[in-house]
């Protein structure tokens, strides 16, 4: 009769251990934006405003710009918001200080967001495409 040791046995041992790698990996994707959702803000060129179909409540895949569609079929977005849904599309001084147009895109996980921000920002109807960042007015 074998003898009670204690503890966890080797096979449950490596599991622990591979768990914990794969934990860890998690952890570090989470660092990287690859994990957790994301969200990245994009501007359309203020030329390419009016081609919006619905800009205050803009429909995924046909938002009324054709490579805007695609990308946003291509990596998944899962919602794309108005940033700022009380500024009118027409609005000339909103469109003037860069408040029209923009958007925020909620991403899924596991998102290469670097490589979607050089995408989008390759578009020629986009103006910009950046990490979607809180701002502090202080730093530490």
């Amino acid at each position: 009769m074998a003898r009670y040791r204690g503890g966890l046995g080797r096979g449950r041992r490596r599991t622990a251990f591979y768990s914990s790698l794969l934990l860890l990996a998690l952890l570090l994707l989470a660092g990287c934006g690859l994990f957790s959702g994301e969200e990245v803000l994009i501007a359309i060129r203020p030329e390419n405003i009016p081609l919006l179909s619905n800009p205050g409540d803009p429909d995924l895949l046909n938002t009324g710009i054709p490579s805007l569609d695609d990308l946003n079929r291509r990596w998944e977005v899962e919602a794309m918001l108005p940033l700022y849904p009380d500024v009118s599309p027409d609005d000339e001084i909103a469109i003037q200080n860069g408040l029209a147009g923009v958007f925020k895109l909620v991403l899924p996980p596991f998102t290469d967001v670097d490589q979607l921000i050089e995408e989008y920002e390759a578009d020629a109807h986009v103006a910009y495409a950046e990490y979607n960042e809180p701002a502090t007015a202080f730093e530490k």
